[in-house]
């Protein structure tokens, strides 16, 4: 008999190893998928952090030191022009502004090294501006007399200087908003990433689940489906037991119809035995059957004896009872018979008597005649 090898011996061929590795694949796909939407979204994260707390507040901080400098070059213009000494002081306040809004800057700035750098030589350059351009501008206003050509000279250096640091500030807030650019760019390439990871893990789990149908179909529920219908097929059919289940593996479901291949061969070779031993039967009920018509034709045969038995019992019994009667008729007269013998036997020890003695009459009357007959028969022959 074919003997299948045990289930630690099926390896891959065995339906429960198949689904646990479609089981691990789906799993170990899911954990993929969640590394990197983990990994996209903390990108993602990073970059509009990025993006959201440091670059676009640098951008607005820059934009207001521009702004509060070209006041501040705006206020030391008119304090020159107006000799107002409250001007520089309008002016050193938007100083602070412009140093403030420097600090908060390179504070922001701090996660980028190039535009950190950048940041302090802006501080720098501003803080020496402003200290060149307080000294100078607040010795033009008190000057009492025509501006001296050295303070000239000053002054225009440090327009000069104030152009250029201008200029830096443009550069610094046209860089950043490249960079700012740049990781919204990077946030747009990650959430690409993110969806096309995202597809590509439902491209392969769709597959895997594909594959898991198809091994589940082909491997457990058409066979399922197959041995169902031969088991209906011998419940609610002719019970044909010559078919069988066809068996091309050595998974679990195999051995299952391989044990129920075995099965139905031992019930076929039952059914084949009580096959024949149910003819065997048969022939024995058949004689048995003819044996007992006859009986029955016997039985019906002495039944119809025993109704005349019992018609002439009736009979018989109607005889007895008449017999009876006569019986005790007969004993009535036998008694009065008796009666009647035991005075009838004296009449007859009389008769006897009486006919002794006629006997014994007759007697003397033969003996008398012989004696009277022999002298005759003698006178006889003489007379001849």
């Amino acid at each position: 008999m074919r003997m299948f090898a045990s289930r630690h011996a099926m390896g891959l061929g065995s339906i429960k190893a198949r689904i646990l590795l479609i089981l691990g694949l789906l799993a170990f796909g899911y954990l993929l998928l969640l590394a990197l939407v983990q990994f996209t979204a903390a990108a993602t994260h990073e970059h509009i952090n990025q993006a959201s707390t440091s670059l676009f507040p640098a951008a607005l901080r820059l934009k207001e030191a521009k702004t509060s400098f070209e006041d501040l070059q705006k206020r030391y213009k008119d304090a020159v022009l107006l000799e107002d000494p409250a001007a520089l002081l309008t002016a050193e306040k938007d100083a602070e502004v412009v140093a403030g809004a420097l600090s908060n800057l390179r504070s922001l700035v701090d996660a980028s090294p190039q535009l950190a750098t950048r940041a302090d030589d802006l501080i720098s350059r501003f803080s020496g501006i402003r200290s060149r351009s307080h000294d100078v501008y607040s010795a033009m206003v008190n000057s009492k007399v025509a501006i001296p050509e050295q303070l000239r000279e000053r002054a225009a250096a440090l327009a000069v200087d104030d152009k250029e640091l201008a200029t830096s500030m443009v550069n610094l807030d046209d860089d950043d908003a490249v960079q700012f650019r740049a990781q919204l760019g990077l946030i747009d390439g990650w959430s690409r990433r993110s969806r096309i990871a995202g597809w590509c893990m439902l491209l392969i789990a769709l597959a895997v689940c594909g594959g898991g149908w198809s091994v589940l179909r082909y491997r457990v529920f058409l066979p399922l489906e197959g041995l169902a219908h031969r088991m209906q097929d011998i419940a609610q059919g002719d019970g044909d037991l010559t078919g069988r289940v066809e068996v091309n593996g050595s998974n679990e479901l195999d051995e299952v119809g391989f044990w129920f291949n075995v099965f139905i061969d031992r019930v076929e070779q039952v059914v084949v035995r009580v096959s024949s031993n149910a003819r065997t039967l048969a022939e024995a009920a058949r004689g048995l059957a003819e044996t007992a018509r006859e009986t029955a034709r016997e039985t019906a045969l002495e039944q119809e004896q025993a109704t005349r038995i019992m018609s002439s019992m009736s009979e018989i019994a109607m005889a007895v009872r008449d017999i009876s009667k006569t019986t005790q008729h007969a004993a009535d007269d036998a008694r009065e018979a008796e009666r009647n013998a035991h005075s009838g036997g004296r009449t007859i020890h009389a008769t006897v008597d009486t006919i002794q003695l006629l006997l014994d009459a007759k007697r003397a009357t033969a003996t008398e005649s012989r004696s009277w007959a022999a002298p005759a028969r003698q006178s006889g022959r003489s007379l001849k």
